[in-house]
């Protein structure tokens, strides 16, 4: 019976090695993800961003912070490994797009910033984030993947701030640091 306790046990165990291990060695690098074919322009976009030196690995930004979150996206990853191998397109479950705090949390980015890198669009990140509940990405879709399948560039549209702030279109020092003159070209083309 021993014998027997012992092989149950050996098998269970290289049964569990192999569930994890697989996915394992397919989530253990960014390149990792790029060999499924569906992964390989979000990979191309990233290495090409300046978000390689500050998120070594995919997970780092999409996979929710902690251990357990990590273990259980690898653990699932048969998923997706099933997908590629069925040319199935299907979104990797427990991926999320980076909310504010993942901008944050390796202290890639502040929410103290109230001017834009040119220091003409005024902007109080911190407010958007924590009072209205917006999330980074909604603004900056593109940072890392602009253009990548439908998704956006990485500085917002004017008509996106519209969304909320169209009552104050017509009210340039509300967004502008800078005074326009009579005669001078606008920011916007128009």
């Amino acid at each position: 019976m021993a014998k027997a306790s012992k092989t149950i046990a050996s098998i269970l165990g290289i049964l569990l090695i192999v569930s994890y291990g697989v996915p394992l060695y397919f989530t253990r690098s960014a390149s990792g993800c790029a060999s499924c074919h569906s992964m390989r322009p979000y990979y191309e976009s990233w290495r090409a961003s300046m978000h390689v030196v500050a998120a070594r690995h995919c997970l780092d930004c999409h996979i929710k912070p902690g251990a357990l979150n990590r273990f259980l996206f690898t653990l699932f990853f048969w998923r997706e490994i099933e997908a590629e191998f069925s040319g199935r397109e299907l979104k990797p479950t427990g991926v999320w797009l980076p909310g504010s705090a993942s901008c944050v949390r390796f202290g890639c980015h502040a929410l103290n910033r109230t001017l834009s890198a040119n220091r003409d669009i005024r902007i109080n990140h911190r407010e958007h984030v924590t009072r209205f509940k917006i999330e980074c990405v909604e603004c900056h879709s593109g940072t890392v993947h602009a253009g990548v399948k439908g998704i956006g560039k990485p500085l917002p549209s004017r008509e996106l701030c519209f969304r909320c702030h169209g009552a104050r279109k017509n009210q340039c020092s509300f967004c502008h640091t800078k005074r326009f003159t009579t005669g001078e070209q606008s920011p916007h083309g128009d």
